[in-house]
């Protein structure tokens, strides 16, 4: 199986991804799919998926009639590092957040055939300031500095 880096996109109330595959003799990217998560939250989550060509690979919408999430408050954003949210034993539903939206969206690669196992991944940060404006490595010094951005 060959080996894909997978590139995200985390917004307020969505995910964008691509998976490219990691050529073995170190030449250049090359895209198999993208897609996104919208109205992570809101009503109606929605996934989306495509392969290189623009071919739709996965168009699934979650409802809440199928007890499949429950829609979050208005402070449903959270950080990296708060604890995961769990199901509400009177609902025996899940909250549809940026953790649930990852997981599917990490289970859904890993069981599409024809895709990559990813190895590695990448996130865009927006306000990384002048010192994160190019590609770094993740380590928890740098996830502790970039917290200082967070206000922003």
């Amino acid at each position: 199986m060959s080996q894909g880096l997978l590139v995200l996109n985390a917004g307020s109330s969505s995910i964008k991804f691509s998976v490219f595959a990691l050529p073995a003799d170190g030449g250049e990217l090359e895209l198999v799919c993208r897609g996104l998560q919208e109205n992570i939250g809101e009503d109606n989550p929605h996934f989306k998926a495509f392969d290189h060509a623009g071919q739709v690979l996965a168009d699934i919408r979650l409802t809440p009639e199928l007890g499949q999430y429950r829609k979050l408050g208005p402070d449903h954003r959270r950080r990296a590092t708060d604890p995961p949210t769990t199901p509400t034993t009177a609902s025996k539903t899940t909250i549809y957040d940026h953790q649930a939206a990852l997981r599917d969206l990490l289970d859904w690669l890993e069981k599409t055939p024809g895709l990559p196992a990813v190895v590695a991944a990448g996130h865009r940060v927006v306000h990384g300031g002048e010192e994160y404006s190019d590609p770094q490595l993740l380590t928890p010094e740098t996830v502790t500095r970039l917290e200082h951005f967070i206000p922003l």
